[in-house]
């Protein structure tokens, strides 16, 4: 679910406007159905932060690999230097 419709489902919550489409029509069906979006919102929030944190792991690998690139790219000029 996206911000700005759980901003408004909050907003109508708050406001104990349920639309019908939502086919929520007591106490517990509402609650039920709040829980429902925020536990979808919360595992939304979850699978960003998983990602956030393997697009750092990838990130510093990545940086890694470049340090070990330029330090054999060094190398091998040492190399050439001693061999003409």
């Amino acid at each position: 679910m996206e911000s700005e419709q759980l901003q408004e489902l909050a907003t109508n919550a708050e406001l104990n406007h349920w639309p019908p489409h939502l086919g929520v029509k007591t106490d517990a069906e509402k609650i039920e159905y709040l829980a429902q979006r925020l536990r979808e919102a919360s595992d939304v929030a979850d699978n960003r932060d998983d990602l956030v944190r393997q697009l750092e792991t990838a990130e510093t690998e990545r940086d890694l690999l470049e340090s070990e690139v330029n330090e054999l790219k060094h190398k091998l000029d040492k190399i050439r230097e001693l061999t003409t």
